[in-house]
């Protein structure tokens, strides 16, 4: 658990969930009742207490919900919400008990006498898609309905997409498949048909996109609609496969990229960034920016773009010096005569303090290396103290804007544990640092 309770603390329970890591869970209620299943997620000494979990139940929306259940329950334990209504979310907060407040592993279920059956289970009730809308959806409890291109049909669901009116003549669409979280390692199928409005009769009935992509658990095809006409797509789960992922159908409209996605995860002390483009046109580079209060901007890196491409591309970076608190990240877009556009802002809140200030012996080069990353350009001094206390090393610096590297002759120190201390105008911060004879 690492979510926020939003300011909720339920009198139900005797601790305080502002201070607390919480869990959310939207459940859809397939019939009157479910049971909340707490699960055991810890073993050996002190178990019990930490097993032991609060769950708050909620009825309404984000932001505007009211308190219909509240339970403590212990390691296997069980509780069963009454009086629900079938096909309403529930939300629910889980989070640490007063007897273990800093225990945030958890293991739940959510289980219910009537299984779920997915939106788009049948093609004669496909839900509508909007262009360049992204869904979170799944084919967890879907039947057999229906045909998909080739091979068999185990769990398919279905939606429909329209190209509007004024849909240009020769514009592509596209279909993306991403961030599947899967029971197997089997994979998603996928097929979009040419029926227009009607639901197709058999595998024979004309297809514009006919693919079974594998394990892969991201994948972009594009097809060239009609305006007026209406297309229908079918995933279906290989060999009974359930997963949940996000859809899109989205247009290829000619600008320099086409960026369908731009997500940001923090990974241990790092930040990792991905980007994907459905197309790239005169596509010089791309320049990530980042910020701490999301107006201020700095380069991070710059990485070099696909120049002309009407592929599925995908980039990534990884931010090793993220700031403490919330990093803010947008793409310069560079085309190959200068012109440039940004992406929209994302933002990872950093929980710990990210590595602003490193160093390490680079036995290849013979040098002591050290990285400092700034949000201005500033003056500084590094120094280093040995074991004994004393100052072996001192050298004023000037700094730019974002990452800063240093390389001091490692023939200077003898082995040993050494302290680097970098001071600027705003702060003072220290590293230890470890030289072996390795030259």
């Amino acid at each position: 658990m690492s979510g926020s309770s939003g300011g909720l603390n339920p009198a139900c329970t005797p601790d305080n969930e502002i201070t607390q890591n919480v869990m959310w869970m939207a459940v859809t209620a397939t019939t009157t009742s479910f049971t909340i299943e707490n699960k055991k997620a810890y073993v050996g000494s002190g178990a019990n207490n930490a097993n032991t979990k609060d769950y708050v139940v909620y009825s309404g929306t984000c932001g505007s919900l009211t308190q219909i259940a509240c339970y403590t329950l212990g390691g296997n334990a069980n509780a069963t919400v009454t009086g629900l209504t079938a096909g309403q979310v529930y939300y629910i907060m889980a989070s640490p008990s007063s007897l273990n407040t800093t225990a945030d592993a958890i293991s739940v279920a959510i289980t219910s006498t009537v299984g779920y059956t997915p939106p788009g289970n049948a093609c004669a009730s496909a839900p509508a898609l909007v262009t360049n809308t992204t869904y979170t959806l799944t084919n967890a409890g879907a039947t057999v309905n229906g045909p998909i291109c080739s091979g068999s049909v185990e769990n398919n669901v279905w939606y429909q997409w329209c190209a509007p009116s004024n849909w240009p003549s020769g514009q592509a669409a596209y279909v993306s498949v991403f961030n599947q979280i899967c029971n197997s390692s089997q994979g998603l199928q996928l097929t979009v048909w040419n029926t227009n409005s009607s639901c197709p009769g058999s595998a024979a009935s004309p297809t514009l996109v006919c693919q079974n992509p594998g394990s892969t658990t991201q994948y972009y095809y594009q097809w060239t609609p009609t305006a007026n006409q209406c297309y229908y797509i079918t995933i279906d789960g290989y060999a009974g496969t359930a997963c949940q992922y996000r859809l899109t159908v989205g247009s290829l409209i000619v600008l320099p990229i086409e960026l369908i996605r731009f997500d940001a995860k923090v990974l241990g002390n790092s930040v990792h960034l991905t980007w994907a483009t459905a197309s790239e046109i005169n596509n010089h580079y791309f320049t990530l920016e980042k910020s701490k209060d999301g107006s201020r901007f700095i380069p991070l890196a710059e990485v070099p773009g696909a120049g002309n491409s009407t592929t599925l591309r995908n980039y990534a970076h990884e931010d090793p010096f993220p700031f403490s608190g919330v990093n803010y990240y947008r793409i310069r877009q560079t085309d190959m005569d200068g012109q440039f556009s940004y992406s929209s802002i994302i933002a990872v809140n950093v929980k710990d303090k990210g590595n602003v200030f490193s160093a390490w012996q680079n036995t290849a080069s013979g040098s002591v290396g050290v990285i400092y990353f700034s949000t201005e350009s500033t003056i500084g001094r590094l120094r280093m103290i040995d074991i004994n206390g004393r100052q072996v090393y001192n050298m004023d610096l000037h700094m730019d804007t974002g990452r800063n590297d240093f390389k001091i002759d490692r023939k200077l120190f003898s082995a040993g544990v050494y302290v680097i201390i970098l001071e600027t105008e705003d702060e003072v911060m220290r590293t230890s640092l470890s030289l072996s004879d390795d030259l």
